[in-house]
């Protein structure tokens, strides 16, 4: 999701998803056009890679990012899905150098609800007609370095040594070197960033990679940074876990003044890794199970970090994943982006345990499909609901007990409609 005024790179990410029902490899809000989606390789999933604009106006949609050198592999519904842009896919001075392949023969390689242009990508044998314009056809193939070979088809026809993975210079900035040498500060760095504000995450960079960042420097940044105290003793903290100091690890993360119930569980966390590294991952006391449980159940920011302390030390809980809230354009069709309230579903009672009850607006429930999934996202059930006033109602006797994701999609319009409950055996 990217504010206006920004713009970013997403490149060289290896994406593989594990479903190919409602997933996306990447998710794209509001990208500007000057910010570039290029050398990603998305495999298995619905849609490898969707974006949606916002702010169209008098002066039309706005104009797509650059998309470039993706490797898009294996999607049911579409390669590169668009929703309220304009612009192109490549362009016969600029080709696009995407390779599109899907192996459902009903997927489209490049969708939009808008109109753009697309020329010299592999792979464009679907596309929404009119609203996508194929301005030329050159089979050229990603070069991305995640990206697979396809038998038979003509070699790489312009490779563009631009699109590299190599883009660690960027990333690793202020510092300079490598992990085989050492990494230093750059001097204009030295000279004036130390005493200007640096970022939270910039400070954590260079304290965990800056070969001379001792006692002293760490000091001298964290003073300097315009960090407030609460950042300022969550890098100390991490400086001195790093450096096997224990004690002052733990002077700095007690010092940590929460504000809100996240930060009183992460207070709590960091306290218990500390612990455990002075002794055993696996020798949890009572009181530690039953509030790294709490932190589980309660959908904690770091919920995920708890569930972690816990299959250290037995038994296994799958991660917690968000459920996936948006809607998707079928092919030719306009649709804007709905929001909130316009996307309304309800689900009750909850928990629940024979008969569930799902309210919406805005679906024709008779050419619905009704999917749950179980919290690891596996699907579980697909129901042929009956529809009564207002929704559908569910028998879910045969369900175990657990949290399951429930989606509401309708196949004609690409609505989809998202919501979570808890079936229990019994209920009071």
């Amino acid at each position: 999701y990217e504010s206006n005024g920004s713009n970013s790179t997403v490149t060289c990410n290896q994406i593989k998803m594990k479903s190919y029902s409602n997933t996306y490899g990447l998710l794209a809000y509001n990208m500007k056009p000057g910010s570039e989606v290029s050398s990603n390789c998305i495999t298995d999933c619905r849609t490898s890679m969707y974006f949606i604009g916002w702010g169209a106006g008098t002066t039309g949609n706005p104009t797509l990012p650059l998309i470039r050198n993706n490797y898009l592999y294996n999607y049911t519904f579409a390669g590169i899905n668009v929703n309220g842009y304009s612009g192109n896919i490549g362009t016969i001075t600029d080709p696009g150098m995407n390779t599109l392949y899907s192996n459902d023969n009903s997927a489209i390689d490049i969708n939009s609800s808008t109109p753009i242009s697309a020329a010299d990508n592999y792979g464009m044998i679907n596309v929404s007609f009119p609203q996508v314009t194929v301005l030329s056809t050159n089979p050229y193939h990603s070069t991305a370095a995640c990206g697979h070979q396809i038998f038979g088809l003509p070699s790489q026809g312009n490779l563009n040594p631009a699109y590299s993975c190599d883009n660690f210079n960027r990333i690793i900035e202020p510092l300079i070197g490598s992990s085989s040498d050492g990494f230093k500060l750059a001097e204009s760095f030295i000279n004036s960033g130390a005493s200007s504000s640096v970022a939270y995450t910039e400070a954590n960079k260079i304290l965990a990679s800056y070969t001379e960042a001792d006692e002293q420097f760490m000091k001298h940044l964290l003073n300097s940074s315009g960090l407030n105290d609460n950042e300022q003793a969550l890098l100390a903290y991490s400086y001195y876990c790093r450096g096997g100091d224990q004690q002052k690890a733990t002077q700095h993360i007690s010092s940590l003044k929460p504000e809100n119930q996240n930060e009183v569980d992460l207070k709590f966390l960091l306290s218990l890794q500390i612990q455990m590294m002075q002794a055993d991952w696996t020798m949890f006391s009572d009181s530690d199970i039953a509030i790294l449980e709490s932190i589980e159940e309660s959908e904690s920011a770091y919920a995920n970090l708890a569930i972690t302390f816990l299959n250290s030390s037995k038994g296994y809980r799958d991660h917690k994943m968000e459920a996936l809230l948006s809607t998707e354009d079928v092919a030719g069709e306009s649709s804007e982006v709905r929001s909130i309230d316009d996307d309304y579903l309800n689900i009750y009672p909850v928990p629940a345990s024979s008969q569930l009850f799902v309210e919406f607006i805005n679906v024709d429930a008779l050419k619905s499909v009704i999917s749950i999934y179980d919290a690891s996202g596996r699907l579980v059930s697909e129901y042929s609901a009956n529809y009564v006033a207002g929704g559908v109602e569910l028998n879910i006797s045969e369900l175990i007990e657990g949290f399951y994701y429930l989606t509401l999609s309708s196949p004609e319009s690409g609505t989809i409609k998202n919501g979570k409950f808890i079936k229990v055996n019994t209920q009071n």
